[in-house]
């Protein structure tokens, strides 16, 4: 499910390095954001994670709207309980409990 290429491909930090290195003369800070919020939508990440996460099992999607299944109720759950431990969470991101499908 989770293997480094997976996380070289998906992780946030990394394509910003790579971007950095793809521009040694540096770039500011809106330029950066401008870079991920336009190339994330033109590969068409999104509908390339949803597909994934289907074949995996953590999401469904009924009459177009996305829900989690109880594995990606447990997983949700298991990633926030990490954020939460080392403190990475953001102030928006509550921590409630895991369902167990209900």
């Amino acid at each position: 499910m989770f293997t480094i290429p997976t996380t070289v491909d998906r992780a946030y930090s990394v394509m910003m390095l790579l971007n950095l290195h793809a521009h040694p003369s540096g770039m500011t800070r809106i330029e950066i954001e401008e870079w991920f919020s336009t190339s994330f939508s033109k590969q068409g990440s999104v509908k390339k994670r949803l597909t994934e996460q289907m074949a995996t099992g953590t999401i469904n999607v009924t009459n177009g709207t996305y829900t989690l299944t109880p594995l990606g109720e447990f997983l949700s759950f298991s990633f926030r309980s990490v954020q939460f431990l080392f403190n990475t969470h953001t102030s928006n991101q509550e921590l409630k409990p895991y369902k167990n499908g209900k």
